[in-house]
């Protein structure tokens, strides 16, 4: 209470510096709930990553080169040219299920078969092909497999791929292998090759390099055989590798 100069009474109140205190307390505690609030927010809307390696391609020991190129079906040389957007995979009932993928848009510069004994030819691509990859974001959710490969626009690569066909009866591709299928051109004092971080193939001489390393590999696959052609060896061993796949 302050005394009012010539009169006796008092008058209840706060001073000018107790009231500019007060005021500045309820401020900032309004900012600092203002801040928690955005925060708290920020961490609900953050996207949510789901890590997953259903393939056990991540184990470099697991899949040789050599093996990647004896069940690929062609090899792809070219550039990346741009990823849709993510979408949901859709079950045999039509429902979506809780697993994404991504196409990515390749433009073949060449194409060549990586171990074809009855094919010659390489085969007619068109000028864009659809490359699919497990994984994606689709709002605030993601998903990632350590083992998939990994593509970007703007890429120079060599694609290992493998033929699919979806519900509607359009073709795209995935990589064989994972990661260990795509290799990234790279260029080190004039010469250039591809790799996927743990092999190397010279770009020079491409496509003999890996058919000569594919049809060795066939010949020797668990030891030369009497009995079995190298055609017949591939075929018994994609049927193990799909086997081994199904059961991991």
């Amino acid at each position: 209470m302050l005394p009012i100069p010539g009169k006796g009474c008092f008058v209840i109140g706060k001073t000018k510096t107790q009231r500019t205190t007060g005021g500045m307390t309820v401020k900032k505690m309004a900012v600092i709930a203002v801040v928690i609030g955005c925060g708290l927010l920020v961490y609900l809307m953050w996207p949510k990553t789901i890590s997953a390696d259903p393939t056990g391609y991540d184990d470099e020991q697991k899949l040789t080169l050599e093996d990647v190129l004896l069940h690929a079906d062609l090899a792809v040389v070219g550039t990346v040219d741009a990823l849709a957007l993510s979408q949901w995979r859709v079950g045999e009932d039509g429902e979506n299920l809780d697993m994404m993928y991504t196409d990515a848009t390749v433009r073949p510069a060449q194409a060549f078969l990586t171990y074809k004994p009855d094919e010659k030819r390489p085969p007619s691509l068109p000028e864009e092909i659809t490359v699919r990859l497990d994984g994606g974001k689709i709002g605030w959710k993601k998903q990632t497999y350590r083992s998939e490969a990994v593509l970007e626009p703007g890429e120079d690569v060599l694609l290992l791929l493998e033929e699919r066909e979806d519900s509607s009866g359009a073709i795209y591709y995935t990589v064989c292998g994972g990661r260990w299928g795509k290799l990234t051109r790279q260029e080190k004092d004039g010469t250039v090759s591809y790799t996927n971080g743990r092999d190397e193939v010279p770009a020079e001489g491409l496509e003999e390099n890996l058919q000569q390393i594919t049809e060795e590999y066939a010949n020797s696959y668990n030891g030369a055989s009497d009995y079995y052609t190298a055609g017949e060896i591939k075929e018994m061993n994609e049927a193990l590798f799909e086997s081994n796949n199904q059961d991991e």
